[in-house]
């Protein structure tokens, strides 16, 4: 990869910005399509191990957070895709990165050990947010390092 004093390549921030947004789109739609099948197991499960009196949000309430996430989300990788050269392009790319690659770990992971081996979301967070996101983050790193 290319790089310059200021950080990584405008070829790096061109590109990293829209595989991220598709994984982070591809995600949410996983969220979206699986969620009201584990919601009461899910709240059945928080509320004995953490809070007696939670209440998981309804399915329409979920689908409502999550498409505003992923507006806020797609905005900021659009922005980053139109601006490459923006120091703030790859501050919001690293962070859309780490985002997604904690998000594997907290809740996702540990709530499909919890719940017999699925949650809503982990099959992307896996397949997905580790090497999509840890890619990034490495060549993020390395370019800014050069």
């Amino acid at each position: 990869m290319i790089s310059t004093a200021q950080g990584p390549s405008d070829e790096s921030t061109r590109i990293f910005p829209i595989v991220l947004l598709v994984a982070f789109l591809l995600h949410n739609a996983e969220e979206a399509i699986s969620y009201s099948s584990y919601r009461e197991l899910s709240q059945a499960l928080i509320r004995t191990v953490f809070f007696h009196s939670y209440s998981a949000p309804s399915t329409h309430s979920f689908h409502v957070a999550l498409l505003a996430v992923s507006a806020v989300g797609s905005a900021a990788m659009i922005w980053a895709r139109l601006n490459p050269s923006r120091p703030a392009a790859v501050m919001l790319v690293r962070g859309l990165a780490l985002l997604m690659l904690g998000n594997v770990f907290i809740p996702h992971v540990p709530a499909a050990i919890l719940l017999g081996g699925y949650a809503p979301g982990v099959v992307t967070a896996v397949l997905m947010h580790v090497p999509i996101a840890g890619f990034v983050l490495v060549r993020l790193q390395r370019a800014s390092a050069a």
